[in-house]
């Protein structure tokens, strides 16, 4: 089986060097085969690593294997943690006659998997997360990088490289993608968040403020504008239960119309219209 080892730099000053020391720790022997990545995580108290046999283990930094992600297809070559050190991205590299795989998985880190990204048409080989935790972006064989969203929505696909996409980092500050490729390249990116959840938001307002069930979910899509819209939605939608007489449900919707637009002309308490509408 194959190692990963973890070793101890210990740095001594002096007035004109540094010297650096390193002494073995543990070896963490757990994988089949050849181990192409690994990570600590933020808080530098778990180690996450990728391998060829298809699987991400986890360790604590004493070298005990805390958990074995198994769902990849095939090799995993790249992991990382999210910057809140509660989620673990893995992409997986395809092999040549094997199954195919070409996604990035994320994980809870007691191994529950959270959601399965599928989009690229080539194996993906690399993985990162932006510096606010917000967005995944990913690197492929399919010569585009892809952003992606916690809940495993693609955001956005950046296309311009002649060859493989083989890295992909975000800046410090979040608003830059770097990315490099076999076509000899590094190219830069211009990333906006929170512009392009504002776009996308506008785009489905209207379909938003006729599904109130939806924009509950996207909470970054509600805004005073739009949950005052929808509030009147969920007015009509509570009379209708009323006249069927599910009063239950109809409150609720009252109460969460007037949650959504206080200024909601109800003259009478949410109770007493569902039972009045029957």
């Amino acid at each position: 089986m194959l190692a990963i080892a973890i070793l101890l730099a210990a740095f001594t000053k002096s007035r004109c060097s540094r010297s650096v020391d390193g002494q073995l720790l543990h070896s963490l022997q757990g994988h089949k085969d050849r181990v192409y990545e690994v990570r600590f995580s933020p808080d530098g108290k778990t180690i996450a690593s990728a391998s060829h046999d298809g699987t991400v283990k986890l360790w604590s930094v004493d070298g005990q294997l805390l958990h074995s992600f198994k769902g990849h297809k095939n090799r995993v070559n790249s992991v990382v943690f999210s910057p809140d050190g509660k989620t673990i991205a893995s992409s997986s590299y395809m092999i040549h006659g094997a199954s195919i795989d070409n996604t990035v998985k994320l994980w809870s880190v007691d191994g529950q998997l959270l959601h399965t990204l599928k989009g690229h048409k080539n194996q993906v080989n690399s993985v990162v997360f932006s510096p606010d935790g917000k967005t995944i972006a990913s690197a492929s064989g399919d010569r585009t990088v892809k952003l992606w969203s916690l809940d495993g929505q693609l955001l956005h696909s950046l296309q311009g490289h002649k060859d493989w996409v083989t890295s992909v980092v975000f800046s410090p500050d979040g608003k830059t993608i770097a990315s490099a490729s076999a076509d000899k390249t590094t190219k830069l990116w211009n990333w906006n968040f929170d512009n392009l959840l504002t776009r996308g938001c506008n785009k489905l307002q209207g379909y938003l403020v006729e599904r109130p069930e939806k924009l509950e979910e996207l909470k970054t899509c509600q805004n005073p504008e739009v949950l005052t819209k929808a509030a009147s939605t969920l007015v009509k939608q509570g009379e209708e239960l009323a006249q069927n007489g599910d009063y239950q449900t109809a409150v609720e919707k009252f109460h969460k119309a007037k949650k959504w637009n206080p200024k909601l002309d109800i003259n009478i308490n949410p109770e007493e219209k569902a039972k009045r509408k029957n």
